[in-house]
C-alpha cells in the first residue's frame, strides 16, 4: 500500500467533503427553519461563485478581500431572492407546494442564464496562491485543498458558535421547532 497516495487522497477528500458539507449545513437549516426544501440554494452558491470570479478578476486581486466581499454579497443574494420569491408566498399562506416550485423555478432560471452568456465553457479563478503544492518529504498536498479544508472547518465551527450561543441562534433553533410555523400552510 502506497501511504503518500492514500493520505493525499485523505486530504483530498476531507477537503472536498468539508465543502460538501457546507451545503449540506445550508440545505438543513433552511429545511428545518423554513419547512420546504429550497432548491434555490444551489443557485445562490452559483451566483456567489462567478460573483467571485468576477471580483477577483476584474476588481480585487487579493484573496481575503475576494472572499469577504464575496460571502457579503453571496448573503445579499440569499435574502433578496427570500425577499423577493419566497417572503409574498409564505405571506398570503399559499401552499408549500408553491415554495418548493418556486425554488425549483429560481435555480433552473440561474441555470439557463448562466448556460445561455457563458455557455459550457469552464473558467478559472486568478491564482492567488503562487506555489500549489506543500513537500512533506515524499508526500505532495495541495495548498488550494488545505485552503479548503481550513476555511470550511473555520465556517462550520463559526456556524455552530452562532447556533449554540447567540441570540439569533436561538432564534433560529425556536424556529425550527416551532410546530405552528408550518402548519398554517395547507399542501
Amino acid at each position: 500500500m502506497n501511504w503518500n497516495v492514500l493520505l493525499q487522497q485523505l486530504v483530498n477528500g476531507l477537503s472536498l467533503g468539508g465543502v460538501y458539507a457546507l451545503m449540506a449545513v445550508g440545505f438543513g437549516l433552511i429545511f428545518n427553519v423554513l419547512k420546504f426544501s429550497n432548491f434555490s440554494h444551489g443557485a445562490v452558491v452559483t451566483l456567489t461563485a462567478y460573483f467571485g470570479f468576477w471580483v477577483s478578476r476584474y476588481v480585487l486581486s487579493s484573496f481575503v478581500p475576494t472572499l469577504l466581499a464575496t460571502a457579503v454579497v453571496g448573503g445579499f443574494i440569499a435574502v433578496g431572492i427570500e425577499r423577493l420569491i419566497f417572503r409574498p408566498i409564505r405571506r398570503r399562506g399559499y401552499p408549500v407546494t408553491m415554495l418548493i416550485v418556486n425554488s425549483i423555478t429560481a435555480a433552473m432560471l440561474v441555470q439557463q442564464f448562466f448556460a445561455v452568456t457563458l455557455g459550457s465553457d469552464y473558467y478559472t479563478y486568478p491564482e492567488f496562491i503562487r506555489e500549489t503544492a506543500i513537500h512533506l518529504g515524499s508526500i505532495t498536498v495541495s495548498k488550494i485543498y488545505l485552503l479548503m479544508l481550513g476555511i470550511s472547518a473555520a465556517v462550520l465551527i463559526g456556524l455552530s458558535y452562532v447556533i449554540r450561543r447567540t441570540k439569533i441562534g436561538i432564534a433560529i433553533r425556536a424556529a425550527s421547532t416551532d410546530i405552528s410555523w408550518g402548519s398554517t400552510w395547507t399542501s
